[in-house]
């Protein structure tokens, strides 16, 4: 079972590699496609916000042959986005139900 505890390591670590993205993977925009996902996409629930959101930039048909991921953007308008959304559902606990 996971645990809010777990979640917020998970945050953590995704925080930790944001900052190690290299200098080659450019800065978000606005109109990048996480920063309008992150902000613009949602569900009839806070659940279904979240992997509509996930599915749409993370799933495995968003990848290249090598398995990059083709909506990693660093900083404020990209991943820095999606960290603040991660952030603020684990806070709220009544968000949290369907996620463990």
């Amino acid at each position: 079972s996971v645990g809010h505890s777990d979640l917020e390591q998970l945050v953590q670590d995704i925080t930790e590699f944001s900052r190690k993205l290299p200098p080659t993977v450019r800065d978000g925009l606005k109109q990048d496609r996480i920063y309008e996902v992150m902000t613009k996409i949602n569900g009839e629930t806070a659940w279904a916000t979240f992997n509509r959101r996930f599915d749409i930039l993370f799933a495995e048909d968003c990848r290249d042959e090598n398995g990059r991921l083709h909506h990693i953007r660093r900083g404020r308008f990209g991943m820095s986005t999606v960290i603040n959304y991660l952030n603020r559902i684990i806070v709220n606990e009544d968000q949290l139900k369907g996620f463990y």
